[in-house]
């Protein structure tokens, strides 16, 4: 009873197990951006900041997390998005950012949160600046994850 207990629980924890790299968005495509410039990127769209030799920094969403409230309605929590982005270096390090790290009282779209990000040897800026909504959904729809963009912006340090 036991050694089949065992086996059903060892094959139901090997079915959650998930790939842990993030396919990028087909439908966006690729970006690439500037520093200390806004740009926004749709769910596991990737921008790539440049460099002399390929790409300094690249900044992927990896994922997103949303409320939606509908106009017509009165929720408790309002339309919001927090995305978690992969930051990863010249030499493929990379690196998990949850967003906001300083987490607004008041959910706007627009607002300043900044945390700083170990890379290449050197520390960067990164600011999530405001999210955005695309399209709304049809009456008692939702929007899919992929309707909404995060905007972001990179700043090197000087050398």
């Amino acid at each position: 009873m036991k050694v089949s207990t065992l086996a059903l629980v060892a094959l139901l924890g090997l079915g959650a197990c998930q790939k842990s790299a993030v396919a990028p968005n087909v439908e966006h495509g690729d970006s690439t951006a500037v520093f200390d410039q806004e740009f926004a990127l749709y769910y596991r769209q990737q921008a790539m900041l440049p460099a002399a030799a390929g790409p300094e920094l690249t900044v992927q969403v990896e994922e997103l997390y949303t409320s939606y409230c509908p106009e017509e309605a009165r929720c408790i929590v309002s339309t919001a998005a927090w995305p978690t982005l992969r930051i990863t270096d010249q030499q493929g390090q990379s690196q998990q950012v949850k967003l906001p790290a300083n987490r607004p009282a008041v959910f706007t779209p627009a607002f300043l949160d900044t945390t700083s990000v170990q890379a290449n040897g050197r520390r960067y800026l990164l600011t999530y600046t405001r999210w955005n909504l695309d399209r709304t959904p049809p009456r008692g729809g939702y929007p899919a994850k992929h309707d909404y963009t995060v905007s972001l912006r990179v700043s090197k340090p000087a050398q």
